[in-house]
């Protein structure tokens, strides 16, 4: 009788340790490779104001050559865009705030701004097809909303719903002990989509970092292309040059 217990005992709790890796492993997998796990409330406001231009998103065009390139490793679906802490991060243009919060992969704090264009833009997508784009997303990752560390300093303020301009302060670069992947770097994204089109087609990670299964990098674009399209005249990053940084998982 004893032996039969035994025998039942250890069948379940190997059973329970195998449900337990089932539910884990895939949270931490997805952790690596995309940023929202929650659904975000976006707001209801439209964006009313249109883009004719883009601006960089450091008001002085400086961003130091070795960052992550776009479609980096296959999978990478931004540029990592590598600044010193504390520098002030500004929109492509105006539009509406549908991301400003903490979140997997980003750190501190992830920005994610909906606009609108005045006419139409052709562009080539992740998957390197032409599509034209009416309406887009800007993606900011690994950012504070205080000038100082520690909530010090000068706040943006920033909330879901919120108007900006180019003259908005959406972030600061966070130091890299809190910004979530590694040295003090913006990763700047381009999602071809509304934000409600986005939550539909990727309701799990609308505002990546990484590709996944299903692929959805045919709703990205090169932001550093992008801006060249429409851009002020301002500088952007040239080509990456290798760095350490491009051998460990970035977002």
């Amino acid at each position: 009788m004893n032996r039969w217990w035994d025998r039942w005992a250890l069948c379940t709790l190997m059973v329970m340790w195998a449900v337990f890796a089932l539910l884990a492993l895939p949270g931490c997998a997805q952790g690596m490779v995309q940023a929202p796990d929650e659904e975000d409330q976006i707001g209801t406001v439209v964006p009313t104001c249109t883009l004719d231009q883009f601006q960089h998103p450091f008001r002085d065009g400086k961003a130091l050559p070795g960052g992550r390139g776009f479609m980096a490793s296959g999978n990478h679906l931004g540029w990592d865009l590598m600044a010193p802490e504390g520098m002030p991060v500004y929109p492509l243009g105006c539009g509406v705030v549908r991301v400003a919060r903490s979140a997997q992969g980003y750190g501190t704090l992830a920005v994610v701004i909906e606009h609108r264009l005045r006419t139409p833009l052709l562009v080539t997508n992740g998957a390197g097809s032409r599509v034209s784009v009416s309406s887009f997303l800007s993606i900011y990752g690994h950012l504070r909303s205080t000038s100082e560390g520690g909530g010090r300093g000068v706040s943006t303020g920033l909330r879901v719903g919120d108007t900006v301009n180019e003259d908005t302060v959406i972030g600061y670069i966070e130091h890299r002990s809190a910004n979530g992947d590694g040295d003090e770097h913006l990763h700047f994204g381009i999602r071809l989509q509304s934000a409600s089109s986005a939550q539909r087609s990727d309701p799990t990670g609308w505002f990546r970092g990484y590709d996944a299964v299903p692929s959805q990098r045919s709703w990205f674009t090169d932001p550093v292309a992008f801006l060249r399209q429409r851009a002020e005249p301002v500088p952007v990053p040239s080509e990456p040059t290798p760095s350490i940084m491009d051998a460990g998982v970035r977002d």
